[in-house]
């Protein structure tokens, strides 16, 4: 056989072998990060609380889910804490571990309850939602996302600083 022959027959399989098994996994491989990466129940903003259909418009747009108080409990019980209202699909609050003396954040720990749940045609907050949270680095330009644990607005001494950006990080 000719070697020019036997050159271009290799490369020609080597680019169907490329097209046919790695191409389809390339993405994956390359961003196999985010494939990894759990959901989790995090907390949204475009830099100010707005009304409920303008939330229910940015959180459509980023592709988001709403939070259910459920998701919310449950993440509370994890260690959620960001003292910031969000809407959720059935109500509206936000999570406290620790009680905030100056009172800004409610004063108490747990569930911390909205504008009587979101109820009120006067709530404006951001949004609580359910999915694939953004890395610090990939939060959209004009959106601000809370940290999973956020320590800022507890008087020094009284927690360890334990600022996480996400739930499942170490």
């Amino acid at each position: 056989m000719d070697k020019k022959f036997v050159f271009g027959l290799f490369v020609v399989v080597l680019i169907v072998w490329y097209m046919w098994f790695l191409d389809p996994y390339l993405p994956k491989v390359l961003q196999a990060q985010t494939y990894f990466r759990k959901s989790e129940v995090f907390h949204v903003t475009r830099n100010k609380y707005e009304k409920k259909a303008d939330v229910d418009a940015f959180v459509k747009e980023l592709g988001y889910t709403y939070a259910t108080k459920a998701q919310l409990l449950e993440a509370i019980d994890a260690g959620a804490q960001w003292c910031s209202g969000g809407f959720l699909a059935d109500s509206a609050g936000y999570p406290m571990q620790v009680v905030e003396k100056r009172g800004w954040c409610g004063g108490n720990k747990g569930y911390i309850d909205w504008y009587d749940g979101g109820k009120s045609p006067e709530a404006v907050a951001g949004a609580t939602v359910y999915g694939i949270k953004p890395r610090e680095n990939e939060v959209p330009e004009g959106y601000n996302i809370a940290p999973w644990y956020s320590s800022v607005l507890i008087e020094w001494g009284d927690t360890i600083d334990k600022n996480k950006w996400s739930r499942y990080d170490v």
